[in-house]
């Protein structure tokens, strides 16, 4: 069950879901700024966290790694909750185009 629960004042809340399958497990980290979600693995989905409202620049960096695998831009306004998923392939199999990407789904 989703935990929809209001934000507070000023923050919004972001979930992030691994979906890439030959992905390694990763961190989504704030562009210059901290760690938001830490080792996460394929098919695993993170609680909501509160954030400051805001736009952000996240990397998707595999463990132990400085380099973003991909990144997104994230614009958070207060009162609002948002998953965060990166899917596609970092290598697709032959014949396959779906490339690693990340997605921002509203969920309110």
């Amino acid at each position: 069950m989703d935990d929809l629960t209001a934000p507070a004042s000023g923050k919004a809340h972001v979930r992030f879901v691994h979906l890439s399958p030959d992905a390694p497990n990763v961190d989504v980290v704030v562009q210059g700024g901290p760690v938001l979600f830490s080792d996460m693995e394929f098919k695993e989905a993170s609680a909501f966290t509160p954030v400051d409202a805001g736009s952000y620049t996240v990397e998707v960096q595999p463990v132990n790694s400085d380099d973003a695998a991909v990144s997104a831009t994230l614009n958070l306004q207060s009162g609002k909750i948002y998953t965060v998923f990166a899917r596609g392939f970092l290598s697709p199999p032959s014949g396959n185009m779906n490339m690693l990407g990340a997605e921002v789904i509203e969920n309110n």
